[in-house]
């Protein structure tokens, strides 16, 4: 129950009571030779009506509210899948269908909670439907796919990504053919580069590139860009790569220009993200501190609209990138100050990455978490930020286990045996 809810509530007991006395009053003082009857009936009346009217206002703003509530639920949920490489149409249709959408909003719950083999099993339910449309079954194998990518069954995710790559001819608008198509390339590209299969992620990216180009489709062309220069970078090509990401950077503020914040937040909140990533990017080869500061301005664009209340997940994403911004801005300027700040953002990202529910976001944030705390440690209350550190190392762990994680389990013991050593 919110505040306004209690308020009204209030109000409908202090009403209740003053009509009860009133009553009382009119029936003990009011003489007998006025029409005492008639003023007690129109005494209880006209408060009877101040309640009702209180008690209708209040159910309205309460509907406007879950209208509100509801809607913010759509978009957030919308965007997420964006993020996937889903088509909006695609993503409206989810969930509508009558036949398929138990399965849908099951496999969601699931993967909210990280259980991706739960959430491929209801998936699956989606693709069996003989009758179901194609672009719903391309839907379908993409999320089959992407589950499998996260459980890094990479051969799984392929197979499913094939699958929606055929089924996708049989998608009848073109528009939504090309659108489809791209995604599903993008997400084959994003399963060789974890291959170390960099040519083939490659062809993937450029073959995305022109379709993004043939739809016009300015932040698919910005994300493609941005995609190119991390398998240049990998490739020891890093000119090729620094060409990519400022073609990149150049793709998004076009992108921009049409997604603006008044019109297009959702897309304007999302390209300010991207943007920001671009630029931290950036920082890595070439003024660490302008382009740390560009990436923490962008970041911070993106969170007018990504708020903590409407949209959790994507505040939690963009406020762990703003993180990552403050820590890399740390090692050139304000050693102190940038380090806090990265704090900051980690910790509010923690407020929706919980262990229970995000337990790999969680442990991805503790990491960095405990990185700023040693960092801070250097030039600030050294024993506390140490202690600080190794308490969100080891927080953690309890993700990136010995058995699951091994490489990245060492790399966390090796950082905690060090500030042992401070």
């Amino acid at each position: 129950m919110d505040f306004k809810e209690v308020k009204y509530m209030f109000l409908y007991i202090i009403v209740n009571v003053l009509d009860f006395f009133l009553t009382l009053f009119a029936i003990i003082y009011i003489p007998s030779t006025v029409y005492k009857t008639e003023i007690i009936i129109i005494i209880g009346l006209a408060i009877f009506i101040l309640n009702t009217f209180n008690y209708i206002k209040a159910n309205n703003e309460k509907k406007v509210r879950n209208i509100k509530d509801k809607g913010r639920d759509i978009e957030a949920e919308k965007t997420r899948l964006l993020i996937k490489g889903l088509l909006p149409d695609y993503i409206e249709s989810l969930g509508k269908n009558p036949y398929f959408k138990h399965a849908y909003l099951s496999g969601q719950e699931h993967e909210k909670k990280g259980n991706y083999k739960d959430a491929i099993k209801s998936y699956e339910e989606i693709s069996k439907y003989q009758t179901v449309e194609a672009k719903y079954k391309v839907a379908a194998y993409i999320l089959i796919g992407l589950c499998h990518f996260e459980l890094f069954e990479f051969e799984e995710a392929m197979q499913n990504l094939q699958m929606a790559l055929n089924i996708i001819k049989m998608v009848k608008i073109k528009e939504e053919k090309l659108e489809g198509k791209a995604a599903i390339l993008t997400n084959i590209g994003l399963i060789y580069q974890e291959l170390g299969q960099w040519k083939n992620a490659l062809k993937k990216y450029k073959s995305t590139l022109r379709l993004y180009y043939k739809l016009d489709n300015k932040l698919g062309k910005a994300n493609s860009f941005y995609n190119i220069h991390l398998v240049y970078l990998y490739l020891n090509k890093p000119k090729k790569a620094l060409g990519k990401v400022n073609k990149a950077i150049q793709a998004y503020q076009e992108a921009l220009k049409v997604y603006t914040l008044e019109d297009f937040p959702m897309d304007h909140a999302m390209t300010q993200n991207n943007l920001g990533n671009a630029y931290g990017t950036l920082a890595e080869v070439e003024d660490k501190a302008g382009n740390c500061s560009k990436a923490i301005q962008a970041y911070q664009e993106a969170l007018k609209v990504r708020t903590l209340e409407d949209f959790p997940m994507q505040y939690a994403m963009t406020q762990n990138n703003l993180g990552n911004a403050y820590g890399t801005l740390a090692e050139v300027e304000d050693k102190a100050g940038n380090c806090n700040k990265a704090i900051q953002a980690y910790q509010e990202a923690l407020k929706v990455y919980t262990l229970e529910d995000f337990p790999m976001q969680y442990a991805l944030t503790q990491n960095n978490l405990g990185t700023a705390y040693s960092t801070l440690a250097e030039v600030k209350d050294k024993a506390k930020n140490c202690e600080k550190a190794i308490q969100a190392y080891q927080e953690a762990l309890k993700v990136y286990t010995k058995e699951k994680y091994p490489e990245i389990y060492q790399i966390i013991e090796e950082n905690i045996n060090i500030i042992y050593k401070l």
